[in-house]
């Protein structure tokens, strides 16, 4: 089967009216810019299937003649031993001999340019692979540049032990979806450059759809020795060109008591083993040893624990185990550091707040909370119940504050039923107030106003947290907010979760980075008071937009210090560096426009970046300086579950770079909503965004949306000016019976939107994004464009659609790339012929052709292989046109089946069918005819679509196309022939070839 090759060229630009179609247009470039001018590329959209269309950013684009694409083999022994991540082969400065020049679909400005990808399977096979791009001007050819290679975000620790099992996150870590666990995991110490291989993990967990993408298990090598290591991966694709970038990781001796604990495996089982930093004291705690004497001493029998948990802090830690049965409390338990507070269960050892004795003495830092417990850093909760009581407000507080370490709670019942608010902090299961790194929360079952909540953290975020395998509950007739609420959080795993009954599900705000939302199930949300997003990364607008004075490859030097009075008080040097701050630099306008780094460190107003730029900006060149308050990037949002929600899942909003959300499920829910936010200096931009393989069942619609309420002239660069959403790609995507659009999709008490129509996937004020695969079923309309320029629409279904397929409310005309060059739109089932099936092809000069058709019942038919007696040749002629009554050849690569007329006839016409119930597409179709039985001579080819003569039949021109229902139709001038031969090389599916039937017709 052909992956590698470029074959459907037809690119179409189709102008629409409001309801119909009325001309066809190739797109035109613009004007090209002045000679000798080389095209420089500054990013390239990531997950550009194979055959998709995909974006180029970046210098002089607009000169562009030629764009051509090389996906390097593999050798699997030589990317094994490569031992040295720094010298890496240099990527060729021209393209390869194997190379393919793919077709350029739009230049709408110097600095943009869509293309079209090599191949045309990403339909079925979902494939991705490491990609080497350059681009040809008449000035000469562009630096390399290799997308689609494994891109790591996060790793699940910072800090593990050999042998352990953890995880790392990104994009484009595998080439399919389907893909075996496959790949290389590298670790390479930092000081002495000493390599050692991690073990990728088979699992069931492992290998779920969507997953292998986004997300390897492997174990750390057990013979590495404790230090800073680099790690990197590698999927067996693109040759020693395609390693990943790199994470840091620290290989420890031994763990905590608390770290120990809060460690374990991907599939929620704690590790076998590990070591331990010291040796920890045990306290068992019986409830006969609370005595009349004990009592009068310490006064209850929480007091006298709370004794216990001090002594065992004071002497370095260790565990604190409780007795079962009902713990009374008459003020907050505040658990030091160092100690686990151990129960024997949820069940069993219960904190309850008697009633005649309400909560009191809570320490003035914990007056708003009013919480039962306290956990201070480095603790642990576990195996136990919490009921909140009269006087309490919080059952569980997590106070971070003086140093931020792991704190655990596992296999707790938290159940609070207060209602009252106090000084705006809302009863609560958990909450957080400070920073934390390794916070982990595992099995509990939270039931509360507000089951769990982190609080504020500006100049820090919260990193590396794990939040698995809990039940969030909300009780709606509190009016419960959330029912997960986070700030400000970073490299942090949030999966197998439940969330139910609340306002909110899962709310993020104050900026979001390097995050895996992982198989959770929402249920039950919104509807309640303002606000109902199942899902929100919801940002402030804390940003600004400068001038660039200088820059290097490593650094950029902006005309005034960043300032924001509220979130980051003192910007001085090394605040970045030193706060562990993270702020992101992305250029606007003028050279370099498009790419955006995250910045490590700052002398003043020099920002040194993480990453060097792909092109140098200079002092044409706008930028904007985001902090961490104010951006979500490198999200991963995968196999999420939404049910019987009003509100929508809002994966997207405000400044949004490179999240993927991908594989979500909606049934009888909100809409899947992306929107960015107003468009004023600092430009809120949502781009390159990765929305793919999401299905909404009798849901809202795929909402798409620009909040332009006051557009900005940068004055240079147009494309900011058509919505500040560009860049992002749509890939299918299923949205079937959409019940929920327009303004009741959003929110459950605000008119967001007039009474427009809308689309089962709706897009307003967004430009030059790509909308590839979809799939739309029972909608008003198809897709629906507002106020939108530039975008591109290739290969998508609209099926029993009501008003239009494509319908453009104060928008430009969509770039159409369709192989059959008109819309999919169907108005009965798919699978059913359809109009939209016919391939017809009628060549220049082509005779009139006569009715009757004389292959019929013929069965003078040979093959190049040997036939199955179960499938016989003679299907080829016997009027039968059910897809299923095809035959097959025994093996796989370019075959053909031959049929004998009889006679020689002057033909004119000949349709063909494949098998076609799924609209596969089948390589090197050839068809040709002959007066001689061997076909060595008298010879005409009719139709060959092979090209680059794989099947050795020539270098054909026609295009690939969809299989359909009506099969292909060749209407050519006569020609004298008596034999004919069809050929065929595999399809999108498999590797074989598919006969259905042949009809052949005389010319009259």
């Amino acid at each position: 089967m052909k992956t590698m090759k470029s074959k459907l060229a037809l690119v179409l630009a189709l102008v629409l009216a409001v309801s119909a179609f009325a001309a066809m247009l190739m797109p035109v470039p613009s004007p090209a810019a002045a000679a000798g001018e080389v095209p420089e590329i500054s990013y390239v959209t990531k997950s550009a299937d194979m055959g998709a269309p995909f974006t180029i950013m970046g210098e002089h684009l607009d000169t562009v003649t030629e764009v051509w694409l090389w996906v390097p083999g593999t050798d699997t022994a030589a990317v094994r031993k490569l031992d040295d991540l720094d010298s890496l082969p240099a990527l060729p400065a021209v393209p390869d001999e194997n190379a393919v020049k793919v077709g350029i679909i739009s230049q709408p400005n110097a600095h943009t340019l869509m293309a079209k990808g090599i191949g045309e399977n990403f339909f079925v096979a979902r494939a991705v692979a490491p990609t080497v791009l350059w681009l040809k001007s008449a000035s000469g050819w562009s630096a390399p540049y290799m997308f689609n290679k494994p891109d790591l975000y996060f790793s699940s620790y910072d800090k593990v032990l050999p042998g352990q099992e953890m995880s790392v996150f990104g994009i484009d870590l595998a080439n399919a979806d389907t893909n075996p666990v496959s790949g290389q995991v590298m670790f390479r110490n930092v000081a002495t450059h000493a390599v050692y291989w991690g073990t990728v993990l088979t699992t069931s967990n492992q290998n779920r759809p969507n997953r292998y993408q986004y997300s390897w298990d492997f174990k750390v090598p057990a013979d590495a020795v404790p230090g800073t290591y680099e790690v990197a991966v590698h999927n067996l694709n693109g040759g020693a060109y395609a390693w990943s970038n790199r994470l840091t990781v620290q290989i420890a001796g031994s763990l905590t008591l608390v770290e120990a604990l809060a460690r374990p495996s991907n599939d929620g089982t704690v590790l076998p083993a590990y070591t331990l930093d010291k040796t920890y004291v045990s306290r068992n705690i019986e409830r006969s040893e609370y005595t009349s004497a004990v009592e009068a001493t310490y006064g209850t029998f929480g007091n006298y624990i709370q004794t216990q948990i001090d002594r065992v802090s004071a002497q370095g830690g260790g565990t604190v185990t409780l007795p079962p049965g009902i713990i009374a409390l008459n003020k907050p338990l505040i658990v030091k550091e160092g100690v686990v507070l151990q129960g024997q269960g949820k069940g069993s050892t219960e904190f309850r707040i008697n009633r005649l004795d309400p909560l009191k003495n809570v320490p003035g830092t914990y007056a708003a909370e009013k919480p039962m417990i306290v956990l201070l850093t480095n603790t642990a909760l576990l195996d136990l119940s919490v009921t909140v009581g009269d006087g309490a407000l919080t059952a569980v507080t997590i106070d971070s504050r003086v140093n931020p370490r792991t704190i655990l709670v596992k296999n707790t019942n938290i159940y609070n039923e207060e209602t009252q608010n106090t000084a705006s902090v809302f009863p609560a299961g958990i909450s957080v107030i400070g920073v934390t790194k390794g916070l982990t929360i595992v099995g509990n079952e939270v039931k509360a106003n507000r089951p769990l909540i982190t609080r504020h953290s500006y100049a820090t975020p919260h990193q590396y947290s794990y939040i698995v395998g809990n039940k969030f509950d909300g009780y709606p007739s509190n009016n419960s907010y959330s029912g997960v609420t986070l700030y400000t959080l970073a490299n942090s795993i949030f999966a197998y979760n439940e969330v139910n009954n609340s306002t909110r599900g899962l709310v993020n705000q104050t900026g979001m980075w390097r995050n895996w939302i992982y198989n959770n199930t929402f249920e039950s949300i919104g509807g309640i008071s303002n606000g109902s997003e199942v899902v929100l990364p919801e940002n402030n607008n804390k940003g600004q937009t400068n001038s660039v004075t200088s820059a290097t490859y490593t650094s950029v030097t902006i005309d005034s210090p960043f300032s924001d009075a509220t979130y980051y008080k003192n910007w001085t040097n090394h605040y970045i560096a030193a706060n562990n701050s993270e702020f992101y630099v992305y250029v606007l306008t003028g050279r370099g426009m498009g790419q955006f780094r995250k910045v490590t460190d700052n002398v003043g107003t020099t920002l040194q970046i993480a990453e060097p730029w792909n092109v140098v900006p200079d002092s044409t060149s706008k930028v904007s300086v985001i902090g961490h308050v104010s951006m979500s990037t490198n999200n991963l949002f995968v196999n999420n579950t939404i049910k019987d929600s009003i509100g929508p899942a809002m994966f997207i909003w405000g400044f949004a770079v490179e999240n993927a959300i991908v594989g979500n499920e909606f049934y009888n829910a909100g809409s899947l909503m992306e929107w960015s936010m107003v468009q004023t200096p600092p430009a809120n931009m949502t781009i390159y965004n990765y929305t793919a393989n999401n299905m909404l069942i009798n849901s809202g619609d795929l909402l798409f949306r620009n909040q332009v309420s006051s557009l900005y002239n940068f004055g240079e660069d147009p494309i900011y000016d058509n919505g500040n959403a560009f860049g992002n790609a749509f890939v299918r995507n299923k949205v079937v019976s959409p019940s929920h659009v327009g303004e009741y999709n959003n929110y459950s008490n605000m008119n967001v939107f007039t009474a427009v129509p809308e689309g089962g996937i709706t897009v307003r004020s967004a430009s030059y994004n790509m909308f590839s695969g979809n799939y739309v079923f029972g909608a008003t309309n198809g897709i629906v464009f507002h106020n939108s320029i530039g975008n591109v629409l290739y290969s998508n279904k609209f099926v029993r659609i009501d008003g239009s397929p494509i319908l453009l409310i104060g928008s430009s005309i969509p770039y159409r790339v369709d192989p059959l060059g008109a819309s999919y739109t169907e108005t009965s089932l798919p699978g059913e012929p359809q109009a939209s099936d016919n391939r017809v092809i009628v060549r220049p000069g082509a005779a009139p052709a006569g009715t009757v058709n004389v292959a019929v019942y013929k069965t003078a038919i040979t093959a190049s292989f040997l036939p199955s007696a179960v499938r016989p040749l003679s299907y080829l002629t016997d009027n039968k046109f059910d897809s299923s009554n095809y035959f097959l050849p025994t093996v796989p690569g370019p075959q053909y089946v031959q049929l004998d007329l009889g006679q020689n006839y002057d033909l004119s016409k000949v349709k063909l069918w494949h098998y076609y119930i799924d609209s596969r597409i089948y390589h090197d179709v050839i068809i040709q005819v002959s007066t001689t039985a061997d076909f060595s001579s008298g010879v005409t080819t009719l139709f060959n679509n092979d090209n680059d003569n794989s099947s050795g039949q020539g270098i054909g021109t026609d295009a690939e196309y969809y299989e359909g229902a009506s099969g292909l139709e060749l209407q050519f001038p006569a020609v004298t022939a008596r034999y004919i031969r069809c050929w065929v090389s595999g399809n999108s599916v498999n590797d074989f070839g598919h006969w259905t039937e042949l009809q052949v017709f005389p010319a009259l």
